[in-house]
């Protein structure tokens, strides 16, 4: 019984949640080739290709990318979508030359967007540029 109750209680108290996630694509640095200079951020596109969502409020960040994403705009991103974290300091994104469907001509319609930087609990590391 000492068994059940150990592991009853490490799981509320340490609960470990496995996602399978992808990332997809990452950009280091600001490109100067780039037409759109406001809209040239460091990013990382990632995949969640898990069966179920991901919950954004228990992912910490460490490396290219630290800290958390509780401001993001859902709490969780879906099986099948795309969260994008980028760098808010630098500037924003766009997708205009992603294959996906974009409702505003600029995002595409199945990703979370979030920015990093010192308004936010997420901050790009700009030492990692390469």
């Amino acid at each position: 019984q000492i068994n059940t109750i150990t592991s009853n209680v490490l799981n509320i108290m340490c609960p470990l949640d496995e996602y399978t996630i992808s990332i997809t694509e990452i950009k280091t640095s600001v490109s100067s080739l780039n037409a759109h200079q406001s809209y040239d951020a460091p990013f990382i596109e990632i995949l969640n290709t898990y069966s179920e969502p991901v919950n954004l409020r228990k992912i910490v960040f460490e490396g290219l990318v630290n800290g958390t994403i509780s401001h993001a705009s859902s709490p969780r991103v879906e099986s099948g979508q795309y969260l994008v974290l980028y760098n808010a300091d630098i500037g924003n994104i766009t997708c205009v030359d992603c294959d996906c469907s974009k409702s505003d001509g600029i995002l595409c319609d199945n990703a979370i967007y979030v920015p990093c930087g010192v308004s936010f609990n997420c901050r790009f590391d700009t030492s990692m540029d390469s």
